[in-house]
């Protein structure tokens, strides 16, 4: 919900600065991404931090965070869940891109 919020609020504001519509597009879910990411890491670290968590995976324990210190493996783990995010935002972006490319072609082909 946050996401989609973002994304309104930012088309609006590009679309009313009269932008070329690509270049309004890509601010658009350029800003957004980088809000949401950055809204998303902020709110999980403030969990960690402000609940004291403590969280060990595998047989050999590797942990998270202890105590709400977060260690280089939670580093890796909340870059990696970020990542997932992203990508998760950006494939129907891309796929709606390429097929409006290629129905474009075809188009022009005619």
């Amino acid at each position: 919900m946050m996401h989609l919020t973002l994304l309104i609020l930012i088309y609006y504001s590009a679309a009313s600065l009269e932008w070329p519509e690509r270049t309004a597009a890509a601010v658009t879910i350029l800003l957004t991404n980088t809000l949401f990411l950055l809204a998303f890491v902020f709110i999980w670290l403030n969990f960690i931090q402000s609940g004291r968590q403590t969280v060990c995976v595998g047989y050999d324990r590797r942990c998270y965070w202890v105590d709400g210190v977060i260690t280089g493996f939670g580093a890796q783990r909340i870059a990696f869940s970020a990542l997932i995010q992203l990508v998760i935002n950006l494939t129907p972006v891309l796929a709606v891109y390429i097929i409006s490319t290629r129905h474009r072609r075809r188009l022009m082909q005619r």
